[in-house]
């Protein structure tokens, strides 16, 4: 099955404004967190800020999309397939490592969960580097600390595997 430029215009488009209305919907929830913390940064101002950039993100494809629409002739090659395999590969990893992250939540709590996952993430998007996937994911991880349980101050619960309290970080 082949698809030409309209096809991938407006498969960018659609996208776009899944992101937009993603982000419109984030904004909104985290809008509704009620917290007594009158704080730049806290439970309620990064979760709003998250959404608008996500909303400037999709803003930012609908305008790359709309002005590089008639830089590439090649985008409607009917030899092209619908999706890459790579591509494929990359949303199929990247849905497993999503449910993986969820199950290590309860087993392992959010922090180590995220050092756990940060690296096959970093595989799967090009980095294979030993000692990048390393740093980035320790410094990933740390700011995950610090902005979340540390200036946010949210809990960073036990998990049944690994209790993060008799480590002493939370």
């Amino acid at each position: 099955m082949a698809r030409d430029k309209s096809d991938f215009l407006k498969s960018e488009f659609f996208t776009a404004s899944v992101v937009v209305g993603l982000g419109v919907f984030f904004l909104f929830q985290a809008y509704s967190i009620e917290t007594f913390q009158k704080v730049l940064i806290g439970p309620k101002p990064v979760p709003m800020a998250i959404s608008a950039m996500i909303i400037g993100f999709g803003i930012l494809q609908f305008f790359v999309t709309w002005v590089g629409h008639g830089e590439s002739d090649k985008t409607g090659d009917a030899e092209s397939p619908v999706m890459p395999r790579a591509a494929a590969f990359r949303m199929i990893a990247v849905i497993l490592i999503g449910f993986a992250y969820i199950w290590l939540f309860s087993a392992t709590g959010y922090l180590i969960a995220t050092a756990m996952v940060m690296a096959p993430l970093l595989v799967v998007f090009g980095t294979y580097d030993t000692r990048t996937v390393v740093v980035l994911t320790i410094v990933g991880t740390a700011a995950y600390y610090a902005i979340f349980i540390w200036l946010m101050g949210i809990y960073d619960p036990a998990g049944w595997l690994i209790n993060i309290e008799t480590l002493g970080l939370s």
